[in-house]
């Protein structure tokens, strides 16, 4: 795009000088007169209306240079003036005419008649200089909004809506730089607010909250976003301010009425915005719930209250954080919610419920592994970085996988007693509601699963490269440690011990024992001076390398669908239900099946 970027521009001169070349050519009495055209209105004033319409929509982006839109406002600004001198001229042959037809009675009583278009030209100059401003204020030009802005004072008529974004966008720019706040705050002081309307009121009390937040004088700003939302109950901005303002407050005293108070402020102005400006605020409820007591007393309410208000589907984008908030405190809540999902938007949760059940029970099998034993001490495991035992014949799972990526470092994982019940419960709501669906998406992730499965050498590159990755890491963050203190750290330790598993889990396998166990063991284990750990994240790797040139080497290409499983193959046939496109909800709106796989 950006080399067509000066052809885009000039395409967009050509165009609005042809459609000007009409405009001025019909400039005119004998188009503009409405008297010819009793009953309706001219038709070149009908084109005209659409023309400026257009010209609204077509402009540049705003991240496109400021020359261009410059040149834009100049040209556009030519073509208003032009436009108002016509109407003007009309509206002065048109007036004695229009004094003869009416009786002197009447004279005295009635205004001279005005175009409804006779001010359209201001108004539209009016506009593209407020849009102007405000991308000269996005981009850090502050003079040249403000200067901008004063350019509006010289049209000779404007509307109540122009003059608002004017003060707003001049609001705005204040509030930019803090040397600048005072000047904000009498901008807003100075404004004649009897002209508004009540959500423009409320608008301009809440820069006036905000400026006071900014100065560090929160009873007042406090006081300012009561008035605001009073005024305007339907004011997402006012709420969300607020709800910043209970925020910092919590933030600052710890006091958890100030965090209930956020959590409300948060779902009110969640409910008003679209899904896109949602998202920042329900993610502040979620950090809040965190602070939630045993009792589950600090959400209760909120939720209740708005329980009805919020459409489910905005929170279809933190189903990862619903799931992993069923093991703490706030899982009451976030039970609720993931019951709702369930019921509406099924297909949205399975998968990550799924994986989230199998993480909670081999948590909860791991915690319950030390209260087995006969001596109270946890077993060693038995395989790579704390993953479940191998056979020879099978490689780990996704989800064991997943496990034994993190635990190379210390990691919570600990289990809420009841989390794997709370999961199970969303489970069984959404396999009684859609049984059929259930089914069809549990078949296509086993085949996928089975049918998939990492080989021996993609399992060893795997554990090598998150090994190689913890160990850079905190090699990283030692930099300029003496070695000595390095082989002494706790990390070195945990190392050392991943090392053992991994050469354990290669003797597991008979072929990965033949390949790479003496050349491992020589290198890490058996090694009379053991390396330091800059030697070992250098033999790491090398390792990775090796395995990867023998990985990229042996795995296909492609693999046909056919040979793979023949239920993937006759998908289109196989399937109880319809089942949609994973991931699509956080882009599109609208649901994509999959009809062939």
């Amino acid at each position: 795009m950006g080399c067509h970027l000066n052809c885009l521009e000039a395409f967009q001169q050509v165009v609005e000088l042809q459609e000007a070349q009409m405009v001025f050519v019909n400039l005119g009495p004998a188009t503009m007169n409405s008297s010819a055209y009793p009953g309706r209105q001219p038709p070149f004033l009908q084109e005209l209306k659409g023309l400026l319409g257009t010209w609204r929509d077509r402009l540049p982006n705003p991240h496109d240079n400021l020359p261009v839109w410059s040149d834009l406002l100049v040209w556009r600004q030519h073509v208003y003036s032009a436009l108002s001198n016509a109407f003007h001229l009309v509206n002065q042959q048109q007036q004695p005419v229009i004094d003869q037809q009416q009786s002197p009675s009447s004279t005295s009583q009635q205004q001279p008649q005005q175009n409804p278009l006779a001010f359209r030209g201001y108004n539209e100059t009016a506009w593209l200089i407020n849009r102007f401003a405000r991308v000269c204020r996005k981009n850090g030009l502050l003079e040249v909004c403000l200067n901008t802005l004063n350019r509006i004072y010289t049209l000779p008529n404007i509307e109540i809506q122009d003059a608002f974004l004017k003060l707003r966008e001049q609001t705005k720019c204040y509030m930019t730089e803090a040397t600048d706040l005072p000047l904000a705050l009498e901008v807003v002081n100075a404004t004649n607010l009897n002209y508004f309307t009540a959500a423009q009121k409320a608008e301009f009390f809440t820069l006036k909250a905000v400026v006071y937040l900014r100065l560090g004088m929160l009873e007042e700003a406090n006081r300012i976003l009561a008035q605001a939302v009073q005024i305007d109950l339907n004011l997402p901005k006012g709420w969300a301010v607020w709800a910043g303002y209970n925020d910092l407050r919590f933030q600052q005293s710890n006091d958890r009425t100030f965090a209930i108070n956020a959590i409300n402020c948060y779902l009110q102005a969640a409910s008003l915005h679209k899904s896109g400006k949602c998202r920042k605020y329900l993610s502040r409820v979620l950090w809040l719930g965190t602070f939630e007591d045993d009792q589950g007393s600090m959400l209760k309410q909120p939720f209740e209250l708005y329980a009805g208000e919020l459409p489910i589907w905005y929170w279809i984008f933190f189903i990862p954080q619903l799931l992993v908030a069923l093991n703490r405190k706030e899982y009451r809540q976030a039970r609720l919610l993931l019951v709702k999902i369930a019921k509406t938007h099924p297909q949205a949760l399975y998968a990550n419920l799924r994986a989230a059940i199998e993480d909670y029970r081999q948590m909860a099998a791991a915690a319950s592994q030390p209260s087995q034993s006969g001596n109270g001490v946890a077993p060693e495991p038995t395989s790579g970085l704390g993953s479940p035992p191998l056979a020879a014949s099978e490689v780990m799972s996704p989800s064991e996988s997943s496990d034994s990526l993190n635990s190379a470092v210390p990691l919570q994982t600990t289990v809420r007693r009841g989390a794997v019940e709370e999961a199970e419960d969303v489970m069984a709501v959404l396999k009684t509601a859609y049984p059929l669906l259930t089914l069809s998406i549990e078949n296509l992730i086993d085949h996928l699963v089975n049918r998939l499965r990492a080989s021996p050498d993609e399992d060893l590159l795997r554990i090598l490269t998150t090994l190689l990755t913890e160990a850079s890491q905190q090699l990283a963050l030692s930099v300029g440690t003496a070695s000595s203190a390095l082989d002494d750290s706790p990390f070195r330790a945990v190392v050392d011990s991943s090392l053992r598993r991994v050469s354990f889990m290669i003797s597991s396998f008979p072929y990965l024992q033949a390949k790479y166990k003496e050349a491992f063991d020589a290198q890490f284990i058996t090694d009379p001076s053991p390396p330091s750990l800059p030697d070992i994240v250098r033999r790491l790797r090398e390792w990775r390398v090796r395995v990867e040139e023998v990985v990229n080497t042996s795995a296909p290409r492609t693999i046909s669908i056919d040979t793979l499983s023949r239920y993937l193959s006759e998908f289109e046939h196989q399937r109880y239900d319809d089942v949609e496109v994973p991931g699509q909800y956080l882009t599109v709106q609208f649901s994509l099946c999959l009809s062939v796989y």
